[in-house]
């Protein structure tokens, strides 16, 4: 099983508009299922199309958090006479 992973999205193309990313994994293109296709296959697939081309795909997200130490200090507030 062979899965395309988009190594390029042109900039301001109609694919970046729609939120691709470098790094999506493209699982299916038009209820066609690419695991099984080879990358040429899917280029031709992907070449077929004239207007519309409905892609599922699949965006492994590592999340990175990070920490901060807080300290708390007295704080006063009130009026000074």
């Amino acid at each position: 099983m062979m899965i395309d992973v988009l190594e390029q999205v042109r900039r301001r193309s109609a694919a970046e508009r729609a939120g691709i990313k470098v790094g999506d994994l493209v699982l299916a293109i038009n209820d066609v299922t690419t695991g099984n296709l080879t990358h040429q296959q899917v280029l031709d697939l992907v070449s077929q199309q004239q207007l519309t081309l409905q892609l599922t795909l699949y965006r492994y997200t590592v999340i990175q958090l990070t920490w901060a130490r807080l300290t708390t200090g007295h704080c006063s507030s009130g009026t000074g006479k």
